[in-house]
């Protein structure tokens, strides 16, 4: 399990932005799981992913 947090700052370009996250590795403790928290002027959205190995989650964010 690793716990370190990552912060990733990004502009969202006009229209539809896409962020993929692939399972590389299960870890010691399957399935792969990752946090993500989408945030902007207004309101914070989270969202959680729980992949088996080579599965990849799609989130899709039109602006």
């Amino acid at each position: 399990t690793k716990r370190k947090r990552k912060k990733i700052k990004y502009k969202m370009q006009d229209g539809e932005n896409i962020i993929e996250i692939t399972a590389v590795n299960l870890g010691s403790n399957p399935p792969n799981t990752s946090r993500i928290e989408i945030v902007d002027s207004k309101a914070k959205y989270p969202i959680i992913t729980q992949l088996e190995l080579n599965k990849t989650a799609i989130i899709k964010i039109v602006r």
